[in-house]
């Protein structure tokens, strides 16, 4: 008969087991952990990175439109002189 323990046992083993099939399924390589920590700091630099230029692309964009319109308005003040 099984006692606790080795039920305790088998049961940490099944988990750990489905854990690391499902790491696996997801892409994850769960034999070289540093490896997938050193990915997953590249993929957070990147996507930082990224909204940091969504943020500057807006910025220019708005700041273009209102240079337009601000050389509009100057236009129509001084009559196009």
């Amino acid at each position: 008969m099984t006692n606790e323990r080795e039920l305790r046992a088998i049961a940490e083993q099944a988990g750990r087991k489905g854990a690391e099939d499902l790491l696996r399924l997801m892409g994850l390589d769960v034999d070289e952990p540093a490896e997938q920590m050193r990915d997953s700091v590249f993929v957070r630099k990147m996507r930082k990175a990224s909204e940091r230029s969504f943020i500057m692309a807006v910025t220019i964009t708005v700041s273009s439109v209102v240079a337009g319109v601000l050389s509009l308005v100057w236009e129509r003040i001084t009559g196009g002189h």
